[in-house]
């Protein structure tokens, strides 16, 4: 069987992380072939380039190939679209998905954002999904309240009731005006925090559920549902 392209351009490393764990989750890691890559330069600092994170090595055929671009901005993620577009279209790619935060741009700006987005884009033969993180991607990672614990003994959905005024297994995380900093004040609570490095974001997202976050978090979190259709679209074809 042929693989099934799909190319993921977000806005940072935290983005490309969450994703690259999430697709193997629903697709299943023997199913998938996931490549990495950032992007770089641009305007005064020259042409942008791309250059792969990891070395490629071989694979048995998988069902699925799966790219994504960490385009190092959220404005940059729908000109790199439209600069690679023709190229993946060329490539057989079946579907593209453009992922960025909203934050720190207010709220009141989203319609905008999509607008600008869509303008910047072609429609055929490829549609791009674009999904804006309300607010930002952090949202998800604070709906889904299970993987708590996991980070710290201490971290109990009463005490960030409690203690914060805001409750992750009910509330939507997407009303958050600065999620990864809620996240922070969560994770402090059991004596840890979290940053955007690296290893803090992987710790983060090993830990999630992803069940609860596939089956019931888009639910209650309507930027979430927006990827985990576009991903479910994509498996489907």
């Amino acid at each position: 069987m042929p693989e099934s392209k799909l190319a993921v351009f977000v806005e940072g490393q935290t983005e490309q992380i969450f994703v690259k764990k999430l697709v193997e989750e629903i697709a299943g890691a023997h199913n998938v072939k996931v490549l990495t890559y950032k992007a770089s330069g641009g305007g005064a600092s020259g042409a942008r380039q791309i250059v792969q994170l990891q070395a490629a090595r071989a694979d048995p055929a998988k069902r699925y190939y799966v790219l994504i671009v960490d385009c190092t901005n959220g404005d940059r993620v729908a000109s790199d679209i439209l600069d690679r577009y023709q190229t993946l279209v060329q490539q057989d790619f079946k579907a593209i998905i453009g992922i960025s935060d909203v934050y720190p741009r207010p709220r009141v700006d989203i319609g905008k954002l999509y607008r600008v987005m869509a303008g910047l884009q072609r429609t055929s033969p490829i549609v791009v999904d674009n999904v804006l993180a309300v607010m930002e991607v952090e949202a998800w990672f604070l709906g889904e309240h299970h993987h708590l614990a996991k980070i710290g003994a201490g971290i109990a959905v009463a005490d960030v009731i409690h203690k914060l005024g805001f409750d992750p297994s009910t509330d939507n995380m997407e009303d958050r005006h600065h999620p990864a900093g809620d996240l922070d004040a969560v994770y402090q609570l059991g004596g840890r925090s979290y940053n955007k490095k690296r290893n803090t974001v992987e710790a983060t997202v090993d830990a999630l559920d992803y069940e609860n976050l596939y089956l019931t978090l888009p639910g209650r979190m309507g930027s979430l549902r927006l990827l985990v259709d576009a991903l479910d679209r994509f498996l489907a074809s």
